[in-house]
């Protein structure tokens, strides 16, 4: 009994076997995503969706420019989106499948050479940079890390002082490559100078006001510079130093480098004695408070040269209160604020410094209604929003052909939206305000006559439809139920074939008119006219030949059709000309084309001066 049954599935998988290719089984194929890559990958190997199958899988790109395949291994030529297509092929009882996805090409991070560091001495003067070798033809720009020991303009680097600095080479972006940077440390030797000594000094600040500094002893000849650590101390121009207030700063002497020797500093130390104190005076100030809230500001004292402590106080506290060093503002207006030193040491309290604080308000304005209103409804008249600023109002419109303002009155127009902007001038104590609202002027509903019968030839692009009457200015728009027999090209109707369609119209919104309803009416193509040129007809040969041409007096277009090419040509102007295959951009000269239906459409502006379709193999 058990050998029957093994014979019996011998039997049953022998008739699988020999199954008609149409009762095939189903090839599955798994969902895929897009693939996305970068240009300096090179190559990549592409992974087939899953599949019930064991055929073999190949690979196809809609745009070769971007990738060419082998197998499953993908060659990179260009960045740019194209479509990959896997198809597997038919193997045993399963048929082909395909599948198409995205495939991204990204610009790729070039590869850069080395960029060597380098040593260099002070007296060589410059250096002039090589860039790195690099995948990328990018331009190259050089920086340096600190000026003042090298700056660079364009490939030349200036030596300015002994020491170490990092040299930035970036490459800039391409269209196939991203911005690459790469760096070298550039050492600039040089001798350092010996300096004599720089000794420190006392000054009373009530008996000096002066003192010219002597740079220190040097066997180097660079110029000196002299900065102090605490400016509020004591100040320095040029070789001047000049006190200011009791305390210590440092000065630091630094020599330029010359000569082969770097760059050099020494300092000492600055010591201020107390005097009568010296106070500086105060800005007036103009602070805004916002409409939702009360800024507190920081006050800055005088400068003084006495470290006595500072009271400020506010002529003024309804306007603006004062803590420590902080005013808080409270509303609209003006106060006197008052800065006065205490006494400290060998300094007295000074005199009263004063400056004035404004405050200005930001007005605000309960929200305006937007209005709708039908286009010949009365003028509109809008009172002025409650506001505690006085400033002045003035209304201005967005677009005085739908509304115009005089005043307060909003003078209805054409039908659209409009936006009325109220706008309040600034006031002593308040900012310039603002609010808008909006109108909507529906449009009035045009009156159309009847859409009588329209009849026009096939392929006469001059053709012309009769619109129905209307008491609207609004311009006219088609539309064709069967396109086998007619088409609107640009907003022309062109017939394509006799026969008969439905032809609607629709008029859009213009002037007070809103748009129209849609009416239609029965058009007919009937046969071209005579003399017109007759449909290519495509040959396989080898030898291009030109299948159709058509001149326009300033234009003359001529297609030639070879297997998959279609080469276009214009002779004559090309201003303002358009081509398209299929609804495609296409371009004078050859394009590749799939196998199918082409249609080659040209027009000048709204014009359309050719149009045929030729089936391409």
């Amino acid at each position: 009994m058990k050998r029957k049954v093994v014979v019996s599935l011998a039997l049953v998988l022998s008739s699988l076997a020999s199954v008609p290719a149409a009762w095939s089984a189903t090839t599955l194929l798994g969902s895929i995503s897009a693939i996305t890559t970068t240009l300096d990958q090179g190559t990549v190997t592409v992974t087939p969706p899953t599949t019930n199958s064991p055929g073999a899988f190949t690979v196809t790109f809609d745009n070769p420019a971007i990738a060419t395949a082998k197998g499953l291994v993908v060659t990179l030529l260009a960045p740019g989106t194209t479509r990959i297509t896997f198809t597997q092929a038919a193997s045993g009882a399963y048929g082909s499948a395909t599948r198409t996805v995205q495939f991204y090409v990204r610009p790729g991070t070039p590869t850069l050479g080395a960029f060597a560091s380098k040593t260099v001495g002070l007296n060589s003067g410059s250096l002039t940079l090589i860039a790195p070798t690099s995948s990328s033809k990018g331009s190259w720009t050089f920086t340096s890390s600190d000026a003042a020991i090298a700056t660079v303009s364009g490939t030349k680097v200036t030596l300015l002082d002994g020491g170490k600095v990092t040299i930035t080479a970036t490459q800039a972006a391409t269209a196939e490559w991203l911005t690459a940077k790469t760096t070298m440390e550039l050492t600039i030797t040089a001798v350092t100078p010996t300096l004599g000594t720089f000794t420190n000094i006392t000054l009373t600040i009530d008996s000096i006001a002066k003192v010219d500094l002597t740079a220190p002893t040097s066997n180097s000849v660079g110029s000196w510079t002299f900065t102090s650590s605490t400016p509020g101390v004591a100040t320095i121009s040029g070789v001047t130093l000049t006190p200011l207030r009791a305390g210590t700063t440092t000065v630091t002497a630094k020599q330029s480098p010359s000569g082969g020797y770097s760059s050099a500093k020494t300092t000492m130390v600055v010591t201020v004695l107390a005097a009568d104190p010296t106070v500086g005076s105060l800005n007036d100030i103009t602070v805004t408070q916002s409409a939702t809230s009360s800024p507190s500001i920081s006050l800055v004292v005088p400068t003084s040269n006495s470290t006595g402590a500072w009271t400020l106080t506010s002529s003024d506290p309804k306007v603006a209160t004062v803590d420590g060093n902080n005013a808080q503002i409270i509303a609209p207006g003006k106060t006197t604020i008052s800065a006065q030193q205490e006494a400290s040491a060998k300094f007295g309290p000074s005199k009263p410094v004063t400056m004035t604080l404004t405050v200005k308000g930001t007005p605000t304005y309960a929200a305006l209604p937007n209005l709708e209103k039908l286009a010949g409804d009365p003028d509109v008249v809008i009172a002025n929003p409650a506001s505690k600023s006085d400033g002045a109002w003035t209304y201005i419109s967005s677009d005085p052909k739908i509304a115009t303002v005089s005043g307060n009155s909003i003078k209805l127009g054409d039908a659209g939206l409009v936006t009325i902007t109220l706008s309040q001038a600034a006031s002593a104590y308040w900012v310039a305000g603002m609010t808008q609202f909006t109108i909507r002027v529906l449009g009035v509903t045009p009156t159309i006559g009847a859409f009588e019968p329209q009849s026009i030839a096939a392929e006469d692009t001059a053709a012309k439809i009769k619109n129905p009457t209307s008491n609207s200015p609004g311009i006219w728009t088609y539309s064709v139920l069967d396109e086998k027999v007619a088409k609107v090209v640009n907003g022309t109707v062109v017939g394509v074939a006799p026969g008969t369609t439905t032809l609607s119209a629709v008029q859009s919104p213009g002037g007070k008119y809103g748009q129209s309803n849609t009416v239609q009416t029965i058009l007919t193509v009937t046969a071209k006219v005579a003399g017109a040129t007759a449909k290519p007809t495509v040959s396989p040969s080898a030898t291009p030949k030109p299948t159709a041409s058509t001149s326009t007096g300033a234009t003359s277009i001529s297609v030639i059709v070879n297997n998959r090419e279609m080469t276009i040509a214009a002779v004559g102007s090309t201003t303002g000309l358009k081509i398209t295959i299929n609804g495609v951009l296409a371009k004078i000269g050859k394009n590749t084309v799939k196998s199918g239906s082409k249609t080659v459409l040209a027009t000048v502006g709204t014009k359309v001066i050719y149009m045929k379709t030729f089936k391409v193999k």
